[in-house]
């Protein structure tokens, strides 16, 4: 157990806010190159400033170009891929399996270690601090601690169990012996961290003022515990002896538990829940919602009417999502964010930057694929392969005869059948040929807003106006998300972003999916869980009604393998390019099925030939060919780490 001398301070005092600037990334990286030890833990201004240098080990989530690309997640699984396959764009070699462990691309290990090391500084060194009063020294720690949890959250989602370092730093002068440590079991690791954080959540604000506000807060410490705890209690890391039977540290144990055990979706549970006790109970948090307007769109007669999150009768169910991401909604303003970023920015122009035709200064290379956009519910809750209500039955012949304007949201006459009386996340997400693309900004002329994209060969969003070969959609669909209804990068303004790391839709999504799974009562921390289909029905419908759709039937709910695959379908839908899909394909063991070649329509096809375009069609592009292997669950550990530390074991097939 780890010993913060925390529990003689007053757990009622208010956290006061520190007196720096929360733009943490403009500290001086070579601070400690200054100042030493000693001087900087004499004072509290010194301190601060250490402590935000450490902060900016936070990498960037929605990176996914060159100077943003730290992760694979955003665009490296089956809702969404670049054309292209290049240094600056190097998902696709991680996709295609054609990275080892030298290869520099999304290596994360060493630089997550670097500010788990400054953390433990700080850890160590801050009642040396003179200047600081008890109330501030606890601030301090709550942050510190929260950082050293996300660093370790951060290398187990990405290399699997990790090496847990001393708390005190161990200096550079000891010997080999003492400073080469083996991994960690996955489970050992999953508790040291959930300590970190559940320490960070005693001391941590319940808000942050909003100035401060892309700083944690304690739901985004338990939200971590929430996700962390899901991906514990989820087939990969619980019971796997079908991948891992042979997987074994240099003592001999197992990495990863061989017996599934039941009560860690338990724990799952329960860490979502104390969640959403903080939005019940205090407030805090909720589903992001605009109210219903005059054009706002019809809802399918099995939808209930009451007003939400009884029903959606109350609100706007496109606006509703789509203004979470177009920036129309401040972020710090939105209930629904439980942490996020505007330092984000950068990451979410490039997506955007991706999505925009050629002619508008964009690249035109971001994908959606036919796989997400055949996910996405009519608007009666049927799919592509059930009908509830014959009005909306799906079609993948003929196109629509009649405009319909819902939201500010045009879907014009002509729009390939395929696409219509599809749910409003649907047209909030993705962009496809015929499509409205608004742009409206712009100052360069008529002809660069209000105009319709078609993906076609020779259309005006399609692969012969590009100079570059590879700016080109392979798919035949891009996406929305992101976009603003005024952005335009051919001159105009393209508003600036914030990311959402957490939303609360997850912990809803969590919950019921922990909910699910249970086959017994648990009593964890004095909440008591159980399958209990009521509430299953209750906060998944929270997030079905805010997309128009009807709930849960009791036929979904009563079966627990059928509401799994609902409830693994609603995260793919929802969170569309916000990188939870890579993790959810992980932690289920179904990477196999998400290496399926990529289908989209056939954009080899002429501009006057719509028929031929709206056809299925593989992906065959050199660029996007993917090679499904089983040690792409985990990164490898770099080799130069390996050959450091004699006790480091590699990760599986690597």
């Amino acid at each position: 157990m780890k010993k913060y001398f925390i529990a003689t301070i007053a757990t009622g005092l208010v956290i006061l806010c520190f007196n720096i600037s929360c733009q943490y990334l403009n500290v001086d990286p070579y601070f400690m190159d200054v100042f030493s030890a000693d001087s900087v833990f004499a004072r509290k201004n010194f301190i601060d400033a250490y402590l935000w240098n450490t902060a900016t080990y936070i990498l960037p989530e929605a990176g996914s170009h060159a100077e943003t690309a730290h992760y694979p997640y955003m665009v490296g699984s089956d809702d969404a891929f670049w054309t292209y396959k290049r240094g600056t764009f190097p998902q696709n070699y991680f996709s295609a399996n054609e990275m080892d462990a030298t290869s520099s691309y999304f290596q994360n290990w060493g630089h997550f270690y670097k500010g788990i090391r400054k953390a433990n500084t700080i850890l160590t060194h801050i009642d040396e601090c003179k200047d600081a009063t008890t109330l501030e020294k606890r601030e301090i720690m709550g942050m510190t601690l929260f950082l050293r949890g996300y660093f370790y959250f951060k290398l187990l989602e990405q290399y699997g169990p990790v090496v847990i370092t001393p708390d005190v730093p161990q200096g550079y002068d000891q010997t080999l012996d003492v400073l080469a440590l083996p991994r960690s079991s996955y489970d050992e690791c999953v508790e040291y961290i959930c300590e970190d954080l559940e320490a960070a959540a005693a001391i941590l604000p319940e808000q942050q003022i909003d100035a401060y506000w892309m700083r944690p807060t304690r739901g985004a410490a338990l939200s971590l515990i929430s996700r962390l705890r899901l991906y514990a209690a989820s087939p990969l890391y619980n019971g796997n002896n079908q991948f891992y039977s042979n997987w074994m540290n240099v003592d001999g144990s197992h990495f990863i538990s061989q017996t599934e055990d039941n009560e860690k979706w338990a724990e799952a549970a329960v860490a979502a829940y104390r969640v959403i006790q903080l939005a019940e109970d205090q407030g805090v948090y909720g589903l992001h919602i605009k109210p219903r307007k005059e054009n706002s769109p019809l809802l399918a007669p099995n939808v209930p009417t009451a007003s939400f999150p009884e029903g959606a009768g109350d609100i706007d169910v496109y606006h509703s999502y789509s203004d979470m991401f177009n920036g129309e909604t401040i972020m710090y303003k939105n209930v629904e964010c439980i942490w996020g970023d505007d330092s984000e920015a950068t990451s979410l122009n490039r997506i955007q930057q991706g999505t925009h035709p050629l002619f508008l200064y964009g690249w035109n290379g971001l994908n959606a694929t036919q796989k997400l956009v055949d996910a996405y519910y009519m608007r009666d809750g049927g799919t592509i392969n059930k009908t509830i209500l014959p009005e909306y039955k799906y079609s993948a012949t003929g196109y629509t005869l009649t405009d319909e304007f819902f939201s500010d949201y045009l879907l014009p006459a002509g729009t390939f059948n395929m696409y219509a009386n599809r749910e409003y996340r649907f047209y909030a997400t993705i962009m496809f040929s015929g499509a409205k693309f608004y742009g409206l900004s712009t100052t360069g002329g008529s002809a660069y807003s209000n105009f319709f994209v078609n993906y076609s060969a020779d259309g005006n969003s399609g692969a012969i106006v590009g100079s570059d070969p590879d700016d080109r959609l392979l798919s035949g669909y891009s996406f929305r998300k992101y976009t603003h209804p005024d952005d335009n990068f051919f001159f105009g303004k393209v508003s600036k972003k914030a990311f959402a790391r957490i939303r609360y839709a997850e912990i809803l999504l969590n919950y019921v999916e922990a909910l699910n799974e249970l086959t017994g009562t648990y009593t964890i921390d004095n909440i008591t869980v159980t399958r209990d289909k009521e509430k299953i029905k209750k906060y998944f419908d929270m997030i079905r009604y805010r997309a128009g759709l009807p709930g849960l039937t009791d036929e979904e709910v009563n079966d627990p393998e059928v509401l799994r695959e609902i409830i693994l379908k609603e995260r793919f839908i929802e969170f569309a390019l916000e990188g939870r899909r890579y993790h959810d394909q992980r932690r289920w063991k179904r990477l196999e099925n998400d290496y399926q070649p990529f289908e989209g329509m056939n954009v080899e096809a002429l501009k006057s030939q719509p028929d031929m375009f709206f056809q299925r069609t593989r992906v065959s592009h050199v660029n996007v060919r993917r090679n499904y292997d089983r040690r792409l669950y985990f990164f490898p550990i770099p080799t130069s780490d390996l050959d450091k530390n004699p006790k480091l074991v590699q990760n599986p097939g690597w």
